[in-house]
């Protein structure tokens, strides 16, 4: 994530300011690319369409029972009642492999577009291998 992120603030200059803040030490396996999906659409749908600065805050931690994966960004979130393809694909990526142990949610909150993923602990599978895609 932080090379992918490290590309988009060169491309964005100083348009794109980031922080990532990733509590979980251990290795956990995740569906490839759940953070990602969510950060491009920060980048494609809040940075890229404003002409001022913007800022994209990702934050994976534990609260309670469950693994959050959060992203925070400027920009606003169009609530058409229609999700893109993105959107979609996590929702149903998350369903498929965790039923209703996972769960997506998109909103506007405060100026911000506050996206996040949670995965019921109980759900997730360590790995010996200590990368990750995410």
């Amino acid at each position: 994530m932080s090379e992918y992120l490290a590309l988009e603030k060169i491309r964005f200059e100083e348009r794109l300011n980031y922080t990532l803040d990733n509590e979980i030490k251990e290795s956990l396996y995740i569906p490839p690319f759940l953070i990602q999906s969510m950060v491009e659409n920060a980048i494609k749908h809040g940075i890229s369409k404003s002409s001022r600065e913007g800022e994209i805050k990702i934050s994976v931690y534990y609260s309670a029972d469950s693994l959050i994966m959060k992203v925070i960004n400027t920009g606003e979130y169009k609530e058409n009642g229609k999700s893109g393809i993105g959107i979609n694909n996590t929702m149903r990526r998350l369903e498929i492999v965790y039923g209703e142990n996972a769960g997506f949610e998109i909103k506007n909150e405060d100026n911000r577009v506050k996206s996040h993923i949670w995965i019921k602990k109980q759900q997730l599978k360590h790995t010996e291998n200590e990368s990750s895609n995410n």
